[in-house]
């Protein structure tokens, strides 16, 4: 029956962990106290400039350049590794450099960019396949690879910020496009 107990309190311990619930501390004779945590203010613009060194994880981004196009193909310019797209790409140039101490692999789709009005648009795979013959994969502590990265979005769409991450569960950092 003890051990029950006692696994039954490290699940309602981590579980109140894991929804930012203090569990009160009930070895002592005191009375229990509760706390939640504290909201904190919105953030000011934490959104770096375009062309400064951000880091995300294990992964240093530089944008090199911001682009536009109606399709995009393989460095070769093969007619048969071409996407259109639906409405305008917005392409962008990115250094990527590991900044880790183990190999770390870099892929366009966990990288987003955001438009003025704060929709959010996800890379297209097609086009990042095509653009980046060598460019994307596993980067080697140190290396630095350019890629290419093609946002398809509707036609005249400002592109406001870019939300880089060095994995799908990295909490990603932002690059402001523009004035």
């Amino acid at each position: 029956m003890m051990r029950i107990t006692v696994c039954a309190a490290g699940v309602l311990t981590t579980a109140g962990m894991l929804c930012g619930c203090t569990v009160p501390d009930t070895s002592s004779t005191s009375r229990p106290s509760y706390s939640t945590p504290s909201l904190a203010a919105p953030a000011t613009d934490s959104t770096a400039a375009a062309g400064s060194g951000v880091r995300d994880g294990k992964f240093e981004f530089r944008v090199l350049d911001v682009a536009r196009a109606a399709t995009v193909s393989d460095p070769t310019g093969n007619p048969y590794m071409t996407v259109s797209a639906q409405g305008e790409f917005i392409v962008v140039t990115l250094s990527v450099t590991n900044i880790g101490d183990q190999p770390q692999s870099y892929f366009g789709q966990n990288q987003k960019l955001i438009d003025a009005s704060g929709r959010e648009y996800g890379a297209n795979t097609q086009a990042d396949m095509y653009m980046n013959d060598t460019g994307t994969g596993e980067i080697n502590p140190g290396n630095s690879i350019q890629v290419r990265v093609a946002f398809d979005v509707p036609p005249g769409t400002t592109p406001a910020a870019l939300e880089l991450h060095d994995s799908m569960f990295s909490g990603g950092v932002s690059v402001r496009l523009g004035a």
